[in-house]
């Protein structure tokens, strides 16, 4: 019984090494232009979603609810975002229009950082050792930008109209990524940043066979030991 229970505990500290060897900053893929509500990812379960409206509204689009800033463009909590400047856009060549009207909502209001200076955004409440996927838009009407996401894979976001999305595993409680047009020392700006949990579960059957196999190396030891 101490041996199985020393394979499990090394098993245990095994896959805790293997989680924190992995990359702690977020892979972002590639850009990609802003269209309609279907781009909003549903992977996974969702996590937490926030836009930044001035109109401190809560919008859902794809199914996914993009809460309601705190004021400020701080975020709502879980998701905070920091940066020089916040509001909703109207210049260059206008408010996005694209998708529903929730979509354009969400996507009107903006945090912002000049003159090549960098803004966080920073997630909350994670679990270590879980998976996420993280998207982010930027948008600001194609009047100054890119904006460039940081991370183990930046990517840089046309001011037109763009989003991309990364992926993470959470080695602690939190997770930060940077907003920045340092390049060209024009303003930067993010919309929205929607988070999803995408921890492969074990179905069922999975567990029943792993129990199962436990109780055959139990039935096992007991054996051994009678004879």
């Amino acid at each position: 019984m101490k041996k199985i229970i020393g394979i499990f505990a090394a098993a245990a500290v095994m896959a805790s090494i293997a989680a924190t060897a992995q990359a702690q900053t977020i892979a972002w893929g590639l850009a990609q232009p802003m269209v309609g509500d279907s781009e909003v990812a549903t992977n996974g379960t969702y996590f937490d979603a926030v836009n930044l409206n001035s109109s401190l509204a809560s919008y859902t689009v794809n199914g996914e609810q993009f809460n309601a800033t705190l004021g400020g463009g701080v975020g709502d909590g879980t998701i905070s975002i920091t940066g020089f400047g916040y509001g909703n856009y109207t210049g260059g060549t206008g408010v996005f229009t694209g998708g529903s009207t929730a979509y354009q909502n969400t996507m009107a209001g903006i945090d912002f950082v000049w003159g090549g200076g960098t803004g966080t955004v920073t997630l909350s409440s994670l679990t270590s050792g879980h998976t996420y996927q993280v998207q982010a838009w930027s948008y600001i009407g194609g009047a100054d930008g890119p904006t460039t996401l940081t991370g183990s894979t930046p990517v840089t976001l046309t001011s037109a109209g763009q989003f991309s999305i990364g992926a993470f595993t959470a080695t602690g409680l939190t997770e930060t990524f940077g907003y920045t047009d340092i390049a060209n020392g024009n303003h930067a700006v993010i919309n929205a940043v929607s988070v999803r949990d995408t921890t492969v579960v074990p179905e069922p059957s999975t567990w029943a066979m792993m129990l199962g196999g436990l109780g055959m190396l139990l039935a096992g030891q007991r054996i051994r030991r009678r004879k």
